[in-house]
């Protein structure tokens, strides 16, 4: 902790006294970001956070932890025919072949299959992949979760 206030203490100097010079804003910017590499290399590549920021992240962990996140995603399929379970799981594995990078989710809910694609936080963003896949799922549709 004593390295670590007397690193501080030295790029403060250093950032005043290059400041009381006649030296370009990018200089002592510059200076400040090599100033920042040492104090990281002197503290081995570790942040060190005080106990009570420590204290304060998990408290709003903790409060936080039950609070829900709604999301946007797209329903590329629904229906409860006698071979609709099968009719998901195909639709799934067809669209996670030519969609890797989006996640998708099959569910059930009696007495529904339902394939789900996609974690789009805004509305826009969903519509704009609903306006990309509708004309291979024409009966795509917008719905909003809660995690």
């Amino acid at each position: 902790m004593k390295k670590l206030t007397v690193i501080i203490s030295l790029l403060f100097a250093a950032v005043f006294a290059a400041s009381g010079q006649n030296l370009q804003v990018s200089d002592t910017l510059r200076s400040a970001e090599v100033f920042r590499e040492d104090i990281l290399v002197a503290l081995g590549g570790k942040i060190v956070a005080s106990d009570s920021l420590v204290k304060a992240m998990d408290h709003y962990i903790k409060k936080n932890q039950t609070r829900n996140v709604s999301v946007y995603r797209l329903r590329i399929f629904f229906d409860n025919k006698q071979n609709a379970r099968s009719v998901s799981e195909q639709v799934l594995t067809e669209f996670a072949e030519v969609y890797p990078d989006v996640p998708a989710f099959r569910g059930y809910v009696n007495p529904y299959f339902k394939v789900t694609v996609g974690n789009f936080r805004t509305k826009s963003e969903a519509m704009k992949f609903l306006n990309q896949i509708k004309g291979q799922y024409p009966s795509v549709f917008l719905v909003r979760e809660s995690l």
